[in-house]
């Protein structure tokens, strides 16, 4: 098994983080979630809708993903449309591997809809899909202190993405704290963004190499089980971070674990 087996690119539609300006990011977007994975030689793909797109039924969007080794399909999981369509191609698209429930940074939804909603949701997956399909929660680095355990007993995989270039200097400290919430067996999925979108600013190359080389240690060590690139969006801005991204995968994505 190589590195780029456990490489995921966090996939939307192009464009789907300029629109409206709402990141003030310059420039333009085209590259799709397929062209990212190639770019950075992933094999994996975390589909995400974005202002309504991809648009429902989504059958044509996971005929194109079938290239794809693993797809994990992000969800809104109040969204009874959404969830549904997703269980149902999942049901025939073999590479669904896996369905990501959304959050928000503040993590008010998860306190609001309270656990039994997420029981609800984790056995209806269950019931439907197997036992075997994972469930992923998305995690924000700037809230992973109040995580609180029933939240992440929801969770096979939990996915967190430090959003800033000063969150690197505590990725230690917030896996001590996953780690402690979570069940054994919960798997861990650790991202990298090229923007920080909390500022709304450039994130440093400095910060994006401090990201990948913490996580290539602790993949090889076995304690994380992927790493996610965000993602198309911002692969073909002419940022310093996705081009240090770039150097990154080129040297090593093809290595063994």
């Amino acid at each position: 098994m190589k590195i780029s087996d456990k490489l995921w690119i966090w996939g939307l539609d192009p464009g789907a983080d300029h629109y409206g300006g709402e990141n003030a990011l310059a420039g333009s977007n085209r590259m799709t979630p397929i062209e990212a994975c190639d770019y950075f030689s992933a094999r994996n793909i975390i589909r995400v809708s974005k202002h309504g797109y991809p648009k429902r039924p989504y059958d044509r969007e996971a005929d194109r993903l079938s290239l794809m080794d693993r797809v994990v399909w992000a969800v809104d999981p109040e969204d009874e449309a959404m969830v549904s369509d997703v269980i149902r191609i999942a049901k025939y698209h073999k590479n669904i591997q896996g369905i990501l429930l959304l959050t928000d940074h503040s993590h008010k939804d998860f306190y609001r809809r309270g656990t039994h909603f997420y029981e609800s949701f984790r056995k209806r997956v269950k019931d439907e899909l197997g036992e075997d399909f994972p469930i992923w929660i998305q995690v924000h680095a700037m809230k992973v202190c109040a995580l609180t355990k029933p939240y992440t007993d929801t969770a096979d995989v939990l996915y967190l993405c430090p959003p800033t270039a000063e969150e690197c200097a505590n990725l230690t400290l917030y896996r001590e704290i996953l780690d402690r919430w979570t069940e054994p067996g919960t798997k861990q999925v650790w991202g990298c963004v090229f923007w920080d979108f909390k500022n709304r600013k450039i994130m440093s190359s400095y910060a994006t190499r401090q990201y990948l080389t913490t996580y290539l240690d602790w993949l090889k060590k076995g304690d994380i089980e992927g790493i996610c690139l965000y993602g198309n969006t911002l692969a073909d801005t002419k940022l310093g971070a996705a081009f240090e991204a770039k150097a990154w995968a080129d040297v090593y994505a093809k290595e063994e674990l």
